[in-house]
């Protein structure tokens, strides 16, 4: 009876992962038929679970062992499967989700620093047991749109509390606490609260504090073996395509945003998409103010480099990002070197140089601001890509890296006509995406 109930779990979550990435693109589909095949699926598996918790119970009760609460058995069972997963994410996609607070409240934390990175780790402060946390901390500005930059981080936060991290490839969310601007510092009148920022509280596998970032190992050549490049860079199009199906764009795709975690024991470390310091809904405003950051404009598509940007931000200028970042693992040689770690205050462009790989493109160029953007630069990696990838990670890599770089380009096969994606449902990028990049990356075997 026990081994059937187990088949029966086994089976239903193998179709799962066979529709798997694509699965959770389906689940958008606002389709009454999906969500009762769901819930169809969802109560057979808790059925399964108690059941089986209970033969298991008897099992413990005559051999003279402990017997645990069936209730609690089967819910942890039920948190692990990934169709009870996905009920999750179904509800948090939904316009109006089951009510959940996600706001947690201010506390005392030690920060401890991950080199590089768009993120920080943290634990109670004075506590030597408590486990790790990491924060990812999403600054206003005077200009910001708070209550936009609520909505679009309550709904993230909602969305990423359901995301399994091994399957996604990004850290569960505990909550968001909203720090205030001390009176002194508040643009209006003193008592008036003013957000200062928005710290995105995530959980850490396994609690440990085993996390750095891809930007700390890109200079060590020696260290990394090609399958292990080109596990990391499946990884991360995993991460990217599941910010996608979540109905977010990043706009924040590189080194400094991907932490690389130790904590699985296995021979390949585990990666974490972080840095949603400019996350919105797919769907929601945006702006077209940029900047002139010489260290983050080369990670974007040209229309959207400098002070005044050519379009709003869409999932094909992640892709494109995305593209940027597998250049640089495939090329195993970075496009920025940190001359400070910390910078103590500094700007960016005070505490970083330009990698070697770059020099080519620099070489007879105006020092200007704008000098690493533009449609020659991005023809420039381009074509890097189609000259160097080929011995060092092999055809299909290249072409992978080039689809992504070019899937604004009207010529692009891989993406098609920019009119074709625009479908109502707004899954047809990630269906792309899925077919031309992560199953083709995913197909590599070194």
């Amino acid at each position: 009876m026990k081994s059937t109930l187990d088949e029966v779990i086994r089976d239903m979550e193998d179709w799962q992962r066979r529709f798997d990435p694509s699965w959770y693109l389906i689940l958008r589909i606002p389709d009454p038929m999906i969500d009762r095949a769901l819930n169809q699926h969802v109560r057979k598996i808790m059925t399964a679970a108690t059941a089986r918790t209970s033969i298991e119970d008897m099992e413990s009760h005559v051999s003279g062992t402990s017997i645990r609460s069936t209730n609690v058995a089967s819910q942890s069972l039920s948190r692990q499967s990934p169709l009870i997963n996905a009920d999750g994410v179904r509800d948090a996609l939904r316009p109006n989700p089951r009510y959940i607070s996600i706001f947690l409240p201010e506390e005392d934390l030690d920060i401890v620093s991950i080199p590089y990175a768009n993120a920080m780790l943290a634990r109670r402060r004075g506590s030597t047991g408590t486990k790790w946390l990491i924060i990812n901390s999403i600054q206003c500005t005077p200009s910001s749109n708070i209550t936009a930059m609520t909505k679009d981080i309550r709904g993230l936060a909602r969305k990423l509390t359901q995301v399994d991290p091994s399957r996604f490839g990004l850290l569960q969310c505990k909550g968001v606490i909203r720090l205030l601007r001390p009176p002194s510092s508040r643009l209006g009148p003193p008592s008036t609260p003013e957000i200062q920022s928005f710290d995105v509280v995530f959980r850490s596998p396994d609690g440990s504090s085993a996390f750095r970032c891809l930007r700390e190992d890109l200079p060590k050549p020696a260290k990394v073996s090609l399958s292990n490049r080109v596990r990391i860079a499946q990884q991360i199009a995993q991460s990217v395509n599941y910010v996608h199906a979540l109905n977010f764009v990043h706009k924040n795709i590189r080194p400094e945003s991907i932490l690389i975690w130790d904590g699985t024991g296995s021979k390949f470390p585990s990666t974490f998409l972080v840095g949603f310091d400019n996350i919105r809904s797919a769907d929601g405003a945006t702006n077209l103010i940029g900047d002139t950051e010489w260290t983050t404009n080369i990670y974007r598509h040209p229309t959207r480099q400098g002070e005044r940007l050519l379009e709003s931000h869409k999932m094909q200028h992640d892709i494109y990002s995305l593209g940027v970042c597998l250049l640089e693992i495939g090329l195993w040689n970075p496009l920025i070197h940190y001359v400070q770690q910390d910078g103590a205050g500094l700007s960016l462009q005070k505490r970083c140089r330009r990698g070697t790989v770059l020099d080519d493109f620099v070489a007879g160029r105006e020092e200007t601001s704008s000098m690493l953007s533009g449609e020659p630069f991005k023809k420039y990696l381009v074509d890097l890509a189609n000259a160097e990838l080929p011995t060092l990670v092999g055809d299909r890599y290249t072409d992978i890296v080039v689809n992504c770089l070019t899937c604004l380009d009207q010529k692009n096969n891989g993406f098609g006509d920019e009119s074709e994606m625009l479908d109502e449902d707004g899954i047809l990028v990630g269906v792309r995406f899925i077919e031309a990049v992560l199953l083709r990356l995913n197909e590599i075997v070194v």
